[in-house]
């Protein structure tokens, strides 16, 4: 059985959500006070759970390497 190698979209793809979950660590983290926190967490929290199920591996890890500050 060939493992077939990720095409240059799924790569890419990879990297936008990536740097999308970056994006989303860093509000949360910079929230100042309890409003700005809870507005982030309220428009994030359920996307970011979805990405939990991604197929990507690295997506996942991502979301896994940071799940303390939630």
């Amino acid at each position: 059985m060939k493992i077939e190698e990720p095409n240059k979209e799924c790569i890419s793809n990879i990297f936008v959500f990536l740097e999308l979950l970056e994006r989303v660590f860093l509000r949360v983290a910079s929230a100042e006070t309890d409003d700005q926190l809870e507005k982030t967490v309220k428009t994030f929290l359920c996307p970011l759970l979805l990405k939990v199920a991604s197929p990507h591996q690295e997506v996942k890890n991502k979301v896994n390497e940071n799940q303390i500050m939630f």
